[in-house]
């Protein structure tokens, strides 16, 4: 296509998540198919690397700019960024702030909070009176808080009391260790456990398998073939 052969398509990661890689791989190779160019950075889930990442960009001269954002509270900064900059952006995922005056060109996302509703609906509905912890994903971001609160919905529904939320493990196996290690020590009793996605769900398994816990029933809402 003449239009986009040589243009450049620039994505920013939130951080290190296989999950997202894998939006990065499926821009890539969607980028190739129309002869255009494709540039990765990643903000390791800090809202001002983000706004620098995409000023980074910009100053390149990419043709458009792709966003799983670090942070909605930081994001307007961003959006601001790409506008003046004249440069079109688009955010997967959490939906950013967008400031009066500025604009973004496109938005593809998931309903987080039907996700977690779902989700709390099975649980009520295969574990009776049960109690509930949760490994929540990256906070500021959007979706994690839109998990809690429709699996809180379900239980609210079903009157099963509030579930306690945890540490963030910020989609992050290595980070969700310590944080289930420690609701392992401190006696919290609970039945049901809800990572926030495949990762989460890996470290609690290690720690519940090194741990020798049994007969808690761990849920999730997304994952890789491997899990």
């Amino acid at each position: 296509n003449a239009a986009t052969q040589g243009k450049t398509i620039g994505f920013v990661n939130a951080g290190p998540d296989d999950y997202y890689a894998k939006v990065g791989s499926a821009i890539k190779a969607v980028a190739a198919t129309y002869g255009m160019n494709y540039v990765e950075v990643n903000s390791d889930y800090k809202p001002e690397k983000e706004l620098a990442n995409v000023q980074d960009l910009a100053a390149k001269g990419v043709d458009a700019i792709v966003v799983i954002t670090a942070g909605a509270a930081g994001s307007a900064a961003s959006v601001k960024a790409a506008n003046d900059a004249k440069i079109p952006i688009f955010f997967i995922a959490g939906m950013p702030q967008i400031n009066p005056g500025n604009s973004i060109q496109g938005h593809v996302t998931d309903n987080f909070a039907m996700l977690g509703y779902l989700l709390g609906q099975w649980v009520v509905k295969t574990h009776p009176n049960t109690k509930c912890v949760e490994i929540p994903g990256f906070l500021g971001q959007g979706p994690a808080e839109g998990q809690i609160v429709g699996f809180q919905m379900a239980l609210d529904e079903a009157k099963y009391g509030t579930c306690k939320v945890l540490k963030s493990g910020e989609w992050q196996s290595d980070k969700s260790i310590p944080i289930a290690q420690d609701l392992i020590a401190s006696s919290t009793p609970f039945d049901v456990i809800f990572g926030a996605n495949g990762e989460t769900v890996r470290g609690i398994l290690q720690v519940f398998n090194e741990l020798n816990v049994t007969g808690k029933t761990v849920v999730s809402v997304n994952g890789k073939e491997d899990e």
